[in-house]
């Protein structure tokens, strides 16, 4: 999350700076950012999940 939250704060606080193509660049930059966080925290949960279900539970997944 460390990634998503300065995209989102940026997007937010400078929208009205941008016009036309600028805009939608800006829009699309800050969306694949705050995407590949989300992607990186799911998939860093789902690790954290298996290995302690592995450890604790010795249940393989």
């Amino acid at each position: 999350m460390a990634i998503a939250l300065p995209a989102l704060t940026d997007l937010i606080t400078f929208w009205d700076t941008k016009h036309g193509g600028h805009r939608a660049l800006f829009i699309a930059k800050h969306i694949v950012i705050f995407l590949v966080a989300v992607i990186g925290c799911y998939t860093g949960v789902k690790a954290s999940v298996r290995e302690i279900l592995r450890e604790v539970f010795h249940i393989e997944l």
